[in-house]
């Protein structure tokens, strides 16, 4: 944390987490760092446990299938055997 320099909350609208903020904005003053609050969304969460799983977003490996770093934005790969 010696290179961090803000702190940021997301809010996903879900529920009333106002002692979160306050916390956060605490932990961001007393560090020095900036504060910031950023509008987020649970949608990805909601499809991946709901089993929607488009090819855009998740990467879907078959049962004893190996992934590995792409160096690339897609983060990782499926290397199929």
């Amino acid at each position: 944390m010696k290179h961090y320099q803000r702190l940021a909350y997301i809010d996903t609208r879900t529920g009333d987490f106002q002692g979160y903020k306050a916390w956060a904005r605490q932990r961001a003053s007393e560090r020095g760092w900036e504060y910031g609050e950023l509008i987020g969304s649970t949608e990805l969460l909601l499809r991946l446990v709901s089993g929607e799983w488009d090819e855009t977003d998740f990467l879907v490996v078959p049962p004893g299938e190996t992934i590995a770093a792409s160096h690339d934005d897609q983060i990782i790969k499926w290397i199929q055997s």
